[in-house]
């Protein structure tokens, strides 16, 4: 069985679910986290359950887990009290990240502590992570208010860069081909992250290739991107790099 965490309204998710129905793959939501069945912490590993889709399921037949929302939002709980759904939600995520954190099976991409679909770097900590490698990048252009500092990552619409280039690493190899230069940046990029999913962008090409930014959210609707992503899934976990 295979699992997508995903938020109720994420329909990339659910095609994926449905390309992925040989495999058993099942679609998680924060309704789940609701519902009675979990059975986790200090117990044997093989009375550990889960609740999928409303069903209770056996942790041990948990073959894999991809990751689609970043965190458990107010929002997504409307059948939780109002006024109880903020401190839900906030619980749900830090449920979340220790569950999926424990979980033995292979999880795309394991949460960080902020975020539960991988990192979650401002524009300035990928710059900084990709000078510390060695790859240029473009510098970021920003505006504010007169009178006012300009925030980090608050961009001018009008001065967006440029992107030429988009590479998709999964678990440390390019899912389509690319510029082998682009490959490579992504490939340490991704490994710096620790991040078995991520799609970096550059600008540029050859030696004037120039690194835009990264994101961990990868296009599931892109056949060759869920098929590597199941691949790695399906993966022993040991196997995989």
């Amino acid at each position: 069985m295979l699992l997508v965490l995903a938020r109720v309204g994420d329909e990339p998710a659910r095609r994926l679910v449905a390309r992925w129905s040989e495999q058993d793959a099942r679609l998680v939501t924060a309704r789940d986290l609701s519902r009675p069945g979990w059975v986790t912490g200090d117990v044997e590993a093989s009375r550990a359950t889960a609740v999928v889709g409303g069903d209770r399921v056996s942790e041990s037949d948990i073959g894999g887990v991809l990751v689609r929302t970043p965190a458990i939002r107010p929002r997504d709980l409307p059948h939780v009290v109002h006024d109880d759904r903020e401190y839900c939600a906030a619980e749900m995520t830090a449920f979340l990240a220790w569950w999926l954190a424990t979980l033995r099976c292979r999880v795309v991409n394991r949460p960080t502590p902020t975020l539960l679909s991988g990192p979650d770097w401002r524009d300035t900590t990928w710059r900084a992570i990709a000078s510390s490698l060695g790859i240029s990048f473009a510098p970021l252009r920003r505006s504010a208010p007169a009178g006012r500092v300009p925030t980090a990552d608050a961009h001018d619409p009008a001065s967006i860069v440029p992107v030429t280039v988009v590479v998709t690493v999964v678990a440390g190899r390019s899912v389509h081909r690319a510029p082998a230069a682009a490959a490579a940046q992504a490939r340490d990029l991704a490994r710096a992250a620790d991040a078995d999913a991520l799609t970096v962008r550059f600008r540029g090409k050859g030696a004037d290739l120039e690194f835009v930014d990264a994101d961990p959210w990868v296009d599931v609707d892109d056949p060759a991107v869920a098929d590597a992503l199941l691949e790695v899934l399906l993966a022993d976990p040991g196997s995989v790099p």
